[in-house]
């Protein structure tokens, strides 16, 4: 039986890729927050642990990426079997690979989801407030706090629940 005309399997597929684009989009965050903790206590940013780290982020943030890619496959899959269920459209099972890409709300969470700091990249960012103050940012705490804009990836699975 193809498992792509079963529409609990495809629910149970997508519920779990769901997981997984929560789980390595949590853990790409607490990489990104390791490496602002790093750099608070004083590491150097070229060292080795903090290199060793945002390559383990850019590995979350891909296999994230994936998931979240493949959930919109799955996705599209239900809703058709859902239309051929109600409506008894005919039912095509071949998704084409570039549906994804073609909506909005994906490239939107591929933009969320994908902002990381890369491997052998550092900097600084400052400016001047209106009282003169000067202010100054690293690059690792800029992708921790951008990291933690995939927390919205918890909600999938906790509407799953």
């Amino acid at each position: 039986k193809d498992w792509r005309r079963d529409r609990d399997s495809i629910d149970a597929a997508l519920h779990r890729y769901h997981k997984f684009a929560a789980a390595f989009g949590m853990l790409g965050t607490l990489f990104a927050v390791a490496q602002h903790e790093l750099i608070v206590q004083g590491f150097d940013p070229n060292e080795v642990i903090m290199n060793s780290l945002k390559t383990a982020c850019t590995i979350c943030t891909v296999l994230s990426t994936v998931a979240i890619y493949r959930t919109y496959l799955l996705g599209e899959l239900f809703e058709r079997v859902v239309r051929h269920i109600t409506n008894l459209h005919p039912l095509d099972v071949n998704v084409p690979w570039t549906l994804p890409l073609r909506t909005h709300s994906f490239w939107l969470e591929f933009v969320i989801v994908c902002g990381h700091l890369p491997p052998f990249c550092t900097g600084e960012f400052g400016f001047t407030t209106f009282a003169y103050n000067f202010i100054l940012y690293r690059a690792e705490t800029l992708g921790a706090l951008w990291g933690s804009f995939r927390l919205y990836l918890l909600w999938r699975v906790k509407r799953d629940v």
